[in-house]
């Protein structure tokens, strides 16, 4: 299948800029639909931005990892949803590195290509070996940008022929990622939530589909492309994703309170909100602790970047770090969102306004496994000389 490569887009983050206005009227769409809005995944793809991770010899723009971060938190300003369903299909896609060329160009060589999955829903799941690739039977949920997606995938356990399990140099079971046409799967909406509701992360079920070898790749194996982002492990990806989506939320909220802080005279005062010495010292502090929280992340990102440069895995300390900045930047976004959504009062409870929506995507975004508090206990048992649980590292 031959497929024409485009320029990517050689300043994303003017790209999101210049799309904010069509972001900020396509949140309340998609918070309602379900799904993002079809003009916003139009000039998403017309952006090229759901490509930005992947290598240029595919027609990705394959962006430095903090000016992706800084993309992220812009779209998340605007539209959560929107964000994260852009970092999703961008994690996904650095799968292509691991592809053969023909490929990963016959899924991913137009920016129409989007994949999307979600973690097993279920056990009775199955990926076996066969001449050519593999039989699949699966069960996904939390497929993030499921209804705009040309292709739908996972991540399982291989077995052999013989039913034995596929195992790798350490001993340890091959997990493969693998990607399928979407026509392949049956979807099932089910997706109907408190936040990020336009992310369409619904369910889906593959039943004894052959899926050709060159289109599945070890997870978290070793990329033969020598761009250090590919050495990240799928959890690094989305931790950093997910860290930048929180910053962005909370900024969102922030900025729409500095302007709402200059008109709104709360009931039974005399002044703006502006005025108030609580109000100042809330949106001073507001500011430093976002702030403070993006430089500390962004600064693990370059530092985890640059070790990889002289090095084929990240160490234990390494992902220690980085963990630790991402789970602090998304607490730091949470602890910035409750304090303007209270500060906004009854201005912030209306789903039209520029507070609900983000501040449900951002209790959201909390609640997913990279904003589980358990990463603090994680890391503190080794910074303590304890063995950590490497769930999440």
């Amino acid at each position: 299948m031959s497929v024409a490569l485009q320029q990517p887009v050689q300043d994303p983050l003017a790209a999101v800029r210049a799309v904010a206005p069509l972001l900020e009227a396509g949140g309340a769409y998609s918070d309602r639909a379900g799904c993002l809005d079809p003009a916003v995944v139009q000039a998403l793809q017309q952006a090229d931005l759901f490509r930005l991770l992947m290598p240029r010899r595919i027609g990705g723009a394959q962006v430095p990892p903090v000016v992706y971060v800084q993309v992220i938190e812009e779209l998340a300003k605007h539209d959560g949803s929107a964000a994260w369903c852009v970092n999703q299909a961008s994690g996904i896609g650095m799968g292509c590195s691991h592809l053969p060329h023909a490929a990963a160009q016959q899924v991913w060589g137009n920016p129409q290509g989007i994949a999307a999955w979600g973690p097993p829903a279920s056990k009775a799941i199955s990926m076996r070996a066969v001449p050519g690739g593999y039989r699949v039977d699966y069960d996904g949920n939390f497929a993030s940008g499921s209804t705009h997606a040309t292709w739908l995938g996972g991540f399982i356990q291989v077995k052999e022929a013989d039913g034995s399990p596929r195992l790798m140099a350490d001993g340890k079971g091959e997990l493969r990622a693998f990607v399928v046409p979407k026509a392949a799967a049956t979807m099932t909406v089910d997706w109907d939530v408190l936040g990020l509701r336009g992310t369409g992360s619904n369910s889906y079920s593959l039943r004894d589909v052959f899926v050709p070898a060159e289109h599945t790749w070890v997870r978290d194996g070793d990329s033969p492309d020598p761009d250090p982002y590919y050495r990240f492990r799928a959890g690094q990806v989305w931790a950093g994703g997910f860290a930048s989506i929180s910053l962005g939320l909370a900024q969102g909220m922030l900025d729409a309170f500095i302007d709402l802080a200059t008109n709104k005279i709360p009931r039974d005062e005399a002044s703006p909100l502006r005025e108030s010495g609580v109000v100042q010292h809330e949106v001073a502090l507001c500011h430093a602790k976002l702030g403070a929280a993006r430089l500390y992340y962004r600064a693990a990102l370059e530092e985890f970047v640059a070790e990889l440069r002289s090095r084929q895995t990240p160490t234990l300390d390494m992902r220690i770090a980085y963990r630790l900045a991402a789970t602090h930047a998304i607490h730091s976004a949470r602890e910035v969102g409750e304090t303007i959504y209270d500060a906004a009062g009854a201005t912030a409870i209306f789903n039209n306004g520029a507070f609900s929506r983000r501040y449900r995507d951002l209790r959201t975004v909390t609640q997913q496994l990279n904003g589980r508090k358990a990463h603090y206990a994680n890391v503190g048992r080794h910074l303590l000389g304890l063995k950590p649980a490497m769930i999440g590292l």
